[in-house]
């Protein structure tokens, strides 16, 4: 995804499984001109079958703030991520938890 804007999201209860990399809830890549802002991920589960497997992106070469994962559960194989697998731009104000 290049030069998007999203925000004030949120995603809830999602089952997101791919056999390939670059996996998250929201978006597998964001780069360039991409903006993702006020984005929540919750009570969901994202799986992937290759590397870069993110609760929200799998990566991010864009600024990314103000996002939540929250009780979800991410797993893949290389390059995993509670919020973001990898990261190549500023991550501000975000945060991952599991509620008891």
């Amino acid at each position: 995804m290049n030069g998007a804007t999203i925000q004030d999201l949120t995603i809830d209860h999602a089952t997101i499984t791919s056999t390939s990399g670059n996996v998250g809830a929201l978006v597998g890549a964001a780069y360039g001109t991409c903006t993702i802002t006020n984005c929540v991920v919750k009570n969901s589960s994202v799986t992937g079958g290759s590397n870069l497997t993110g609760g929200l992106i799998g990566y991010s070469g864009t600024a990314v703030s103000k996002c939540a994962v929250i009780d979800t559960t991410v797993s893949g194989t290389e390059y995993v991520g509670g919020l973001i697998a990898q990261v190549g731009k500023a991550v501000t104000e975000c945060y991952t938890c599991m509620l008891p």
